[in-house]
């Protein structure tokens, strides 16, 4: 089976439902991804994660994958594996994936997926996909729903959601063409209290099949 059909298939057990647009803009070759993600609560995304990392991004670089499809591969110093995922446990540095990326005129946009920029410190709920060649890669779970940045403000250090955050330096630019004086944002959580939260949903013992169960079938355009 090759990678792409093994992810769509994967994609649909987690939740995943991804149609592929074609496009050519000035140009540019372009692809669209038009991405629609079921929202799960805490223990649900602990259950359905192969891991959970709290690292920071130490680089970010487009790379095209055995089956043509570009991503941008993020290099992370892991500060702690929240949940660990089996040999991996003492990694010190992981590869996490995220679907999209440019590369020289190719450019693939993928609406929701996580984005994080080196020197971000984050928290990732992983999702583990393997290549032909049995290639492991971690993936966000749930695209950006899965990806946290920390944000520090003053002696605080808080987390908010990657869409969130999108959403905030989006309106933050509009305000600022307007000349509106625009406030720091800042995460709903402390970082040490969200930590925690994982922890205790890991604890909950919920499994991946109580999950599928307690969810609407979603239908995976192929």
């Amino acid at each position: 089976m090759n990678l792409g059909r093994w992810h769509l298939c994967r994609s649909a057990v987690w939740l995943m439902v991804s149609v592929a647009l074609s496009a050519c803009v000035c140009a540019v070759a372009s692809e669209a991804y038009a991405s629609a993600v079921v929202a799960l609560d805490g223990s649900q995304r602990a259950a359905m994660s192969d891991a959970i990392v709290h690292g920071v991004v130490l680089s970010s670089e487009p790379v095209v994958l055995e089956d043509g499809r570009l991503v941008t591969r993020h290099t992370v110093r892991v500060i702690r594996w929240v949940k660990a995922d089996g040999a991996r446990v003492h990694a010190e540095t992981v590869h996490i994936y995220t679907r999209g990326g440019r590369i020289g005129d190719q450019v693939t946009h993928v609406s929701g997926e996580a984005q994080m920029d080196p020197g971000e410190e984050v928290v990732i709920y992983l999702i583990a996909l393997s290549s032909d060649a049995g290639e492991k890669r971690y993936f966000s779970l749930g695209m950006a729903q899965g990806t946290y940045i920390v944000l520090e403000r003053g002696e605080e250090r808080r987390v908010v959601r990657s869409d969130v955050r999108m959403r905030r330096r989006a309106s933050q630019a509009t305000r600022a063409r307007a000349s509106v004086v625009v406030q720091p944002e800042v995460g709903d959580q402390t970082l040490d209290a969200f930590v925690a939260q994982i922890e205790k949903d890991i604890a909950m013992g919920l499994r991946r099949e109580d999950v599928m169960r307690q969810l609407p079938a979603r239908r995976v355009v192929p």
